[in-house]
């Protein structure tokens, strides 16, 4: 009887670990499998900075099935509540252009990009925060995108981000 306690405790403790979301064992999350077809979202990814006490954001215009050509949007937050330390745009491919113009005093961070084909990544710029205190609320949106074909999304097929996702696990860290 003993002998099967000392197998079975092990075994339960290693199946609780298992199922724990928290765990490491947990299989990180790809977050473009969590936007749906037919539309086209804004992704925000948050993981360490270069440094202590500086966090990166990843914004990442996902579109599944559909040639996007065009966008253009926003991460906004609270004024002064994030100190920006640097804004890198994403990789531009032959024939995309991307932008992102910084406005920290005014809690937001434009952001636009165009492509003559569709684009070859959907990073859309990263950027490098001091917070000033515990969590900053971010959102982030898109204003208008376009397709290949010149044809305008419409406004339903344009959706804001769902939180801020954990760049290494995809888990929802921030479900503003």
């Amino acid at each position: 009887m003993m002998r099967s306690i000392r197998f079975l405790l092990p075994a339960v403790a290693f199946s609780l670990a298992a199922c724990d979301t928290d765990s490491a064992m947990s299989p990180p999350v790809d977050v473009a499998s969590l936007v749906p077809s037919g539309v086209a979202q804004v992704v925000l990814q948050r993981d360490a900075g270069p440094e202590a006490g500086l966090a990166t954001y990843t914004v990442r215009v996902i579109a599944h099935d559909m040639p996007l050509a065009a966008y253009q949007g926003a991460v906004t937050f609270p004024k002064g509540a994030l100190e920006i330390v640097s804004v890198v745009t994403g990789e531009s491919a032959e024939g995309e252009q991307r932008m992102a113009n910084a406005q920290a005093a005014e809690g937001r961070i434009r952001f636009a990009a165009f492509a003559t084909e569709s684009f070859e990544s959907d990073v859309a710029f990263r950027f490098v925060v001091r917070e000033a205190s515990g969590a900053v609320a971010l959102q982030a949106g898109l204003d208008v995108a376009g397709l290949v074909n010149g044809q305008a999304m419409e406004a339903a097929q344009l959706r804001a981000a769902a939180g801020v996702h954990d760049a290494r696990t995809g888990q929802l860290i921030d479900g503003r």
